[in-house]
């Protein structure tokens, strides 16, 4: 039995008002116990503000998270079928919004079928056709026209097996590999060795391996993460709690991971996108405005109050190296708002030059007119007023630029010179 769930970027900030969406994480049952896993007992999973991030706070008028159960699975490719879907909403880090589509195989189906049924299903840079097979089922369900994430933007896709003794397809399959690499190695890469050879050497150190137990362990690549069961002992773990945890919890931690990435591929593309960052000193100031509203509300490494999810997010983390994105673009902001103030007092300091000189030609135009008449000038300071006019006027329309007007003068002579 496989259950897996696949996580895309939309294109719609909530889900519509209606009955068929609710609000709050997909309710699982726990076991036996009659509880389900709901906002109340994720929250307790993970610290405070990766709990609002993930479920938003308690009693808001605008739920971060929905969730919508169909009355019959719906077909996606035999025999896999979709069973639920997942809102998060996350507009306010600049990244759109998070949809999980909740996957689950037939209990009858064998192994090799679900294998290759999978992999078929989340090759969307190798097939785009399937990702237009995935819209169209989420459509259905969700009675939105879905657009998912383009093609050119693998999903993140998340897959457990309860038993992974148990042999996967001929044509996926990886000779010299056991079964549980096997599986692990399908799930996490969706190819098979045609597709992504490798040796037994070369597979043990690929992605990152994390032993949960010893009931079973996951590997987590770039764009996939593969939970593996390893059967021994009858205690129905494998079968009832093992896949609430990966689809729930494991899930929520994927998803703070992959928000954390959108969040700093955006500032990265928008900082590197300026031509002379010191020249725009407003958009740098903006840049580090959402820098540290990331990482007060998204930057963290120790979110849960267990290990197992920590783990699974360092992990997630160090595929995208993303600890050194962050700080390559702390350090690069840094270094821009520093240019920035240098030209900004430079800017100050030649004003402070202009409106001297200004007020010091006013004032020699005033004893001008006064002594060259037989009575004082009618407005004795309005050439001041129009000369301190003129210079305010020059601070609106350069300080905004962050331009120094004798700068400019320099850059023009400059131009001429070369020039000729």
């Amino acid at each position: 039995m496989l259950h897996a769930c696949i996580v895309a970027r939309v294109d719609w900030d909530a889900p519509p008002a209606g009955e068929d969406w609710t609000p709050g994480p997909l309710p699982l049952p726990i076991a036996d116990s009659g509880a389900v896993t709901d906002r109340e007992r994720r929250s307790t999973y993970f610290e405070a503000r990766a709990s609002r991030t993930l479920y938003g706070s308690a009693g808001s008028e605008r739920p971060r998270r929905h969730h919508l159960v169909p009355p019959r699975p719906v077909p996606l490719e035999a025999p896999l079928r979709i069973v639920a879907l997942e809102h998060l909403r996350a507009t306010e880090f600049g990244v759109g919004s998070l949809m999980v589509v909740h996957v689950e195989a037939t209990d009858a189906a064998d192994p090799a079928t679900t294998a290759a049924a999978w992999t078929s299903t989340v090759r969307w840079k190798r097939d785009p056709d399937r990702r237009a097979r995935v819209e169209r089922a989420v459509s259905h369900l969700s009675g939105i026209a879905t657009s998912l994430a383009p093609v050119a933007e693998e999903p993140f896709h998340i897959a457990f097996v309860p038993d992974g003794t148990a042999p996967a397809d001929a044509e996926l399959s990886r000779e010299g590999h056991p079964p549980p690499e096997q599986w692990r190695l399908v799930l996490a890469t969706g190819a098979g060795g045609g597709e992504a050879p490798m040796t037994p050497e070369q597979a043990r150190s690929f992605g990152e391996r994390i032993e949960l137990s010893a009931d079973w362990d996951a590997l987590v690549l770039r764009n996939g993460a593969a939970f593996v069961g390893r059967p021994g002992r009858p205690t129905g773990f494998l079968t009832g709690p093992a896949p609430v945890h990966v689809r729930t919890v494991y899930l929520d931690t994927f998803l703070l991971g992959i928000l954390q990435r959108l969040a700093a591929e955006r500032i990265v593309g928008e900082l590197s996108a300026l031509d002379h960052p010191a020249t725009a000193p407003r958009t740098v100031e903006r840049l580090s405005d959402d820098l540290a509203r990331f990482r007060n509300a998204l930057w963290w490494q120790h979110l849960a109050r267990h290990g197992i999810g920590t783990d699974l997010l360092l992990a997630y983390q160090r595929q995208h190296r993303l600890a050194e994105v962050v700080e390559q673009v702390r350090a690069e902001l840094h270094d821009h708002g520093h240019q920035t103030a240098l030209r900004s007092g430079r800017v100050l300091n030649d004003l402070a030059t202009l409106l001297a000189i200004a007020a010091t030609l006013g004032a020699a135009a005033d004893v001008y007119l006064l002594l060259s008449g037989d009575r004082a000038p009618p407005f004795p300071t309005a050439v001041s007023v129009g000369a301190i006019a003129f210079v305010a006027w020059l601070i609106s329309t350069l300080v905004g630029h962050n331009r120094s007007p004798i700068g400019m003068v320099r850059e023009r002579l400059r131009a001429r010179r070369d020039e000729r």
